[in-house]
């Protein structure tokens, strides 16, 4: 691990200068190696949070496919992460989604404008076995190393909507009732 070498006859400066500059870099090499653990470290912390989520987490490329998953999307859509990792986003929407989904990538990459980032959608997701559900989800996007990543956050709302509905019936035989008596 030789850093340099001085050839006789040398001179104390020049002993003092390669000492220094021999130091500065053990001292670098030290904050790459402490960097590059507080890396790792900061990308557990981050995987453990994104895992213990209880709602579905899902990041994509600016191609449209899928880089990221938590556990709790293997609960909601039925894929293990292995089987959806490096494929299209359009495998958890129904297919009267798919296109307007695709023209919203295409803007995107053309235009760096989306009109939904940052907004709450209701949509319907589809899951492993075909099933439609419906989904609340949230979008947010970042750029890093010269690439964008979109992530979405995505609640089951079955339940909620469920509720609603049977809300709103009750609400009608009320009315009903009103307006009979």
């Amino acid at each position: 691990g030789a850093f340099a070498y001085l050839t006789k006859p040398y001179h104390g400066e020049e002993l003092r200068a390669m000492l220094s500059r021999a130091i500065g870099v053990t001292r670098l090499a030290d904050h790459a190696h402490t960097t590059a653990d507080a890396l790792v470290e900061s990308e557990l912390r981050f995987q453990t949070v994104v895992d213990a989520a209880p709602d579905t987490i899902v990041v994509a490329d600016d191609q449209g496919y899928i880089v990221s998953w938590n556990a709790a999307a293997t609960c909601m859509f039925q894929y293990r992460r292995e089987e959806v990792i490096g494929r299209p986003l359009s495998i958890l929407m129904p297919m009267r989604y798919r296109e307007a989904h695709e023209m919203g990538i295409d803007r995107i990459r053309t235009s760096g404008h989306s009109s939904i980032i940052g907004k709450m959608l209701e949509l319907q997701g589809l899951r492993k076995d075909g099933q439609e559900f419906p989904i609340e989800l949230s979008l947010a996007g970042w750029k890093t190393n010269g690439r964008t990543y979109y992530s979405g956050i995505i609640r089951d709302i079955t339940v909620r909507k469920e509720s609603e509905q049977r809300l709103r019936q009750s609400l009608d035989r009320f009315q009903f009732l009103i307006d009979h008596a």
